[in-house]
Order: structure tokens, then C-alpha cells, then sequence
């Protein structure tokens, strides 16, 4: 499912969706450990899928700022409503 699909969903429909989806990628692990599933690419699909609910659900939950891989000398700074990573020098 398209991204712009998925922005037009309430907030408790995407939590739904992700829900079944992470049943349907359970299941179809299953399938592919047993040899049944024929599509392999499937599985990358539902986690693409996957993935953009849960970014969804993040961007409306309003989470706040997401370092990674930063330590406790960076600082994070707002600029035009963007956040931007400074790290500060020592």
C-alpha cells in the first residue's frame, strides 16, 4: 500500500492494519519455513508495509526528536521547524 493511502487513515485504523499486517508476516514466515510459500517477495512487501504504518503512527503520534546513534554531546536545535543535529565540539 502506497504511503499517501495510508495518510488519509485515522490513527486507529493504522493501528488495526499494522496489527493484521503483523499477523500476515507471521504467517507468512511460517509458510516460507515450511516451503508452502511460493511468492518470496511477499514477506518484503509486508514489511514495507510494515514499516510505513509505523512511521505513520509515529509522525501522529508526534513523538518529538529521534537521535540515533548520537551521544550525550550532541544537541539538538529547532530551525524552521525542522530539527537540525548539532554536535557540539570539544
Amino acid at each position: 500500500m502506497k504511503i499517501k493511502e495510508l495518510k488519509n487513515k485515522p490513527k486507529a485504523e493504522l493501528e488495526r492494519m499494522l496489527k493484521e499486517e503483523r499477523e500476515h508476516l507471521r504467517n507468512l514466515k511460517f509458510d516460507l519455513a515450511s516451503k508452502k510459500l511460493k511468492k518470496v517477495r511477499e514477506v518484503r512487501e509486508v514489511k514495507k508495509t510494515i514499516a510505513r504504518v509505523m512511521t505513520l503512527l509515529k509522525e501522529k503520534q508526534g513523538s518529538g526528536v529521534r537521535v540515533v546513534g548520537g551521544s550525550k554531546k550532541d544537541e539538538v536545535n529547532k530551525v524552521n521547524g525542522f530539527d537540525k543535529l548539532t554536535t557540539s565540539k570539544s
